[in-house]
């Protein structure tokens, strides 16, 4: 057994050589050596997995060994002949080439259930929870004066991400922030194991899954790589399993640094326990105009508006949003053919399709950004920036015309 001290240190050491595009290392000549030294150690962690239920399941002794074994997948799903990372097949990680996503809890006898669907929750409190958190990030996201209108799904999934009961399931792009989650979770017994579940795209897709989008201005997920999963039954067969024991020190690295994946947002917390405080006391949203206007003036009055969504901050921080969905598009779409980067039109149809009012907002919101980056004389910027634009709206026709 390679050990979980030396797991630990290669984990860190991986994580420490080039800088990262979605799941692609951009590496200089000094810096592919540095990995391919590192192939062995690799390896050996990969041969400590143990392998059950038909290669469906993968018992790692350490979170360290798992978030290793879940990158060599990663890159395994996404990488063409000739890419860096060259590990053997009889190691039994499959090869399949589809893209990812995963969702880690800290008890692997949990099923893929929403939250809204639990036994424990009080559908309509958390509905008329939801109702009222939806409304009020809609008004005071109109604030920003930028004519930008967000669709009820994204809000939806802001609200999840806070703590709401949906039918939303969070998932990340990123299997190094799944295993920090359900590493890092509550142990309630000794038995316990935690597991990250693995949804290949395919799958999703044959199944009518929907992964929503979240909202701009939730920086939050944007450092988690998150994205959530709309589907009604439990997705648990349709999964790979990585399960391993829970542990604190577990810590998601990124370039030879740690990351912190919960930033604080006290405008989202606090529109989170406003909107659970109305459906305690049963208060509705108002219909009328007098009555909606006194409502949002109470929220202002014990809110205030974020920063980031005054005026003269929202186009910036919207840009904050743009290299989010940008970044994402290097994990879920963009696919390596010759050393040049081209894009898996089914997956992105299959994004495009589930958020289309979504896509809308970020071509309008491309579009802005490229004429502000022309305006400062950043003319490749603003070129990539309406290149991404024109891939969104040539899948917005394809699945407008289906």
């Amino acid at each position: 057994m390679v050990g979980v001290e030396k797991a630990k240190n290669l984990y860190w050491r991986m994580y420490s050589i080039g800088s990262m595009l979605g799941p692609y290392l951009m590496l200089d000549e000094s810096e592919h050596s540095e990995l391919n030294n590192l192939l062995p150690d690799i390896e050996g962690v990969l041969s400590d997995i143990n392998i059950e239920r038909d290669g469906r399941l993968f018992r790692a002794p350490s979170p360290w060994h798992a978030a290793i074994c879940l990158s060599v997948l990663v890159h395994i799903s996404t990488s063409v002949k000739g890419d860096y990372m060259k590990v053997n097949d009889h190691l039994g990680i499959p090869t399949k080439k589809t893209r990812i996503i995963f969702r880690g809890q800290s008890d692997s006898k949990w099923d893929l259930v929403a939250k809204i669907n639990r036994n424990s929750i009080d559908k309509d409190k958390e509905t008329q929870a939801v109702k009222v958190f939806c409304a009020i990030l809609k008004s005071f996201y109109d604030l920003t004066d930028l004519n930008i209108k967000v669709p009820e799904i994204a809000f939806i999934a802001a609200a999840q991400h806070y703590g709401l009961a949906t039918n939303l399931l969070d998932f990340t792009a990123d299997p190094s922030v799944a295993v920090y989650f359900a590493a890092t979770g509550q142990k309630t017994y000794d038995e316990q194991e935690a597991v990250v579940f693995a949804l290949p795209l395919d799958y999703a897709i044959q199944r009518g899954v929907e992964i929503i989008f979240p909202p701009p201005f939730i920086e939050r997920l944007y450092v988690q790589k998150g994205l959530f999963v709309s589907h009604q039954d439990n997705l648990r067969e349709s999964c790979l399993e990585f399960r391993f024991p829970l542990s604190r020190e577990f810590t998601v690295i990124r370039e030879g640094k740690g990351v912190c994946l919960l930033l604080k947002d006290p405008w989202l917390e606090g529109v989170t326990s406003f909107s659970k405080n109305c459906a305690e006391s049963g208060k509705t949203l108002p219909t009328e105009e007098r009555g909606a206007t006194e409502f949002y003036y109470e929220v202002y009055k014990q809110l205030g508006i974020p920063r980031y969504l005054r005026r003269s901050y929202a186009p910036k921080e919207l840009a904050k949003w743009i290299d989010y969905v940008s970044d994402m598009l290097y994990w879920l779409v963009f696919v390596k053919v010759n050393n040049q980067m081209g894009v898996d039109e089914e997956v992105m149809d299959f994004i495009v399709r589930a958020n289309p009012g979504l896509t809308e907002v970020l071509i309008q919101i491309y579009e802005l950004l490229a004429d502000i980056n022309e305006g400062e004389g950043l003319i490749n910027l603003a070129q990539g920036r309406r290149k991404l634009a024109k891939l969104f709206q040539a899948s917005l026709s394809r699945t407008r015309s289906t």
